[in-house]
């Protein structure tokens, strides 16, 4: 049998040696085991710790949209795992989700003191609650502006925004509406109604207004009045005069106004022609807009009312922009009988021109020079006589109706009023700034005389603090109004621009007068009849009886050219 090799001492000592390695690594090995870190005893999870319920604003009104953030710590989670609920008027059970968004917004629907809730969660399904108390108070009476501050009519809506900031600061002043101030918020519709409507919807969603003064111009308050009706907001304009306005069909009660509607200066024109100058006869023109066609038809309606007879072909509408009228001229004129007045609604393009056509045709139509030539406002401009003066045309027998405040004829009351308009501003009212002072009056009456603010009640009130019945309370008198509401007495306001005695159409009355052409071809007014007086040419009961209102001649307010 074969022998394997021979172990010599070598080999012994290499195993001995190995061993041994072998075993200092075990002893080692043990040795680091001893300094690895050891694991702490599991511990109970914590509920999450809400350290406050923080408040943006911390008081408000039922206007005011509170948010409400939640600051959480937690020691095993991060704040973004964390889960909150809130519970926003009082209540236990919650108002809302599970979220890991820590904010939330609530408007509180009624004044009163709330405590809000939290809860919040933790992802082991711990929860703790933190609680903040917050008081709703009355929210203020919010009034919107929307003026023309730029644009065709920028020549009336500064004026206008200050006397609105003029009654608010004064009525702030002697203790505000239910004893808070009055908030306003302007906007400017560039007299542009796309601008005008677009604004409404601004101050009705964003400012939450119970009211608007506005517009200026026509165009403009008819592009308000949809938004105000369809949320409830009352829409007082100091300047807009468009007779389409006098029709609660169209305006469903949100409308009212300072300034009196063209149909009035058509009441007083028939008055005039039928009763001073015995014209049995007459014909009546407009130009073919809203202002044109409406006021020419309230001439027709009332000089037939007195007892006159409209002419074959009238009214007749006829083109704003024409640049030839003796078609039209003829129309009206060539009749029989023939008219012996003609009552024409326009402005001063239209209105030149068709001067000039009768003008132009008197020596091919004699009967022409018979005719007596009665104009609307719209061109009761110094600028229209002197262009037809510079072309040749007699214009001697020309008069016209304006409204009494275009001449200067305004209530007593206005001088001290414009004395403090001038201090404050440091210049004359412009026309409509009385009317825009006016309206905020009595915004502010009909809603401290009201069980609430809000527009519905502004609507319904607003007749009766103007009502004759009441205790006349003028411009500055915010503290006397006050205490005569506070005693349950009726008011009646009488304003800066007059006694804007609101009937049931929204629709104030207003002075009145004829104008003339003196010997220098200057106009002056010929005529004036007064509020009362006016009055009495309506038919019964169109507007509140009222005592005599006094008016003194001051200077004329300046004007530019009239938007319907």
């Amino acid at each position: 049998m074969t022998e394997g090799p021979s172990q010599g001492p070598r080999s012994r000592v290499a195993i001995l040696g190995g061993a041994a390695a072998i075993a200092v690594a075990l002893i080692l090995a043990g040795s680091w085991l001893t300094f690895l870190p050891q694991s702490s005893p599991p511990q109970a999870n914590s509920a999450p710790h809400i350290l406050r319920i923080l408040a943006r604003p911390t008081t408000g009104d039922t206007n005011t949209q509170f948010v409400f953030t939640a600051q959480v710590v937690d020691v095993e989670d991060p704040v973004r795992a964390i889960q909150v609920r809130w519970a926003w008027e009082n209540g236990s059970v919650p108002d809302t989700s599970w979220s890991t968004n820590k904010s939330g917004t609530h408007v509180f629907p009624s004044v009163g003191n709330y405590t809000v809730r939290c809860e919040a969660s933790d992802t082991g399904g711990l929860t703790t609650n933190a609680l903040l108390d917050i008081r709703v108070t009355p929210r203020p009476l919010r009034v919107g502006t929307i003026l023309s501050l730029t644009g065709a009519l920028q020549a009336f809506g500064p004026g206008e925004q200050n006397g609105v900031d003029m009654a608010v600061q004064e009525i702030n002043a002697a203790g505000g509406v239910h004893g808070r101030l009055v908030q306003v918020f302007h906007m400017d519709d560039s007299t542009d109604p796309s601008y005008a409507a677009s604004d409404a919807a601004t101050l009705v969603s964003q400012d939450h207004v119970d009211a608007i003064i506005g517009a200026t111009g026509s165009g403009m308050c008819a592009a308000i009045l949809p938004v105000a009706k369809l949320n409830g907001v009352f829409e007082l304009s100091p300047s807009c005069t468009r007779a389409a306005f006098t029709d609660l069909s169209y305006t469903g009660g949100w409308f009212g106004r300072t300034a009196p509607s063209d149909e009035l200066q058509a009441v007083v024109g028939a008055y005039y022609a039928y009763q001073n100058e015995s014209i049995r006869y007459s014909a009546a023109m407009g130009i073919n807009n809203v202002y044109g066609v409406r006021t020419a038809a309230a001439y027709v309606a009332n000089f037939t009312r007195f007892g006159g007879t409209i002419t074959a072909g009238s009214p007749r509408i006829v083109n704003e922009f024409g640049t030839d009228y003796t078609a039209d001229l003829h129309a009206i004129l060539d009749v029989t009988p023939s008219p012996q007045a003609v009552y024409v609604a326009a402005y001063p393009p239209n209105g030149e021109v068709l001067v000039q056509n009768w003008w132009a045709g008197l020596g091919a139509n004699p009967g022409w020079a018979n005719v007596t030539w009665m104009f609307s406002e719209g061109v009761y401009d110094q600028s229209f006589i002197d262009s037809l003066v510079a072309s040749g045309v007699n214009v001697s027998s020309f008069h016209g109706t304006a409204p009494g405040a275009y001449a200067g004829f305004l209530p007593s009351g206005y001088g001290p009023w414009a004395a403090r308009y001038q201090a404050r501003y440091g210049g004359i009212p412009p026309l409509f700034a009385a009317n825009a002072y006016d309206a905020a009056y009595l915004v502010a009456l009909a809603a401290e005389a009201a069980a609430d603010i809000s527009g519905t009640s502004i609507r319904a009130y607003v007749q009766a603090v103007a009502s004759p019945l009441g205790t006349a309370l003028g411009p500055g008198q915010w503290a006397q109004a006050l205490s005569e509401l506070a005693a349950g007495h009726d008011v009646n306001y009488e304003g800066a621009s007059g006694s804007v005695n609101l009937n049931a159409l929204g629709d104030v009355p207003g002075g009145y007068i004829i104008w003339a052409v003196n010997r220098s071809n200057g106009l002056y007014a010929q005529a004036y009849f007064n509020e009362t007086t006016v009055v009495s040419m309506l038919p019964s009961g169109f507007f509140p009886t009222a005592p005599p209102t006094s008016y003194v001649l001051l200077s004329a307010v300046s004007r530019g050219e009239n938007d319907e």
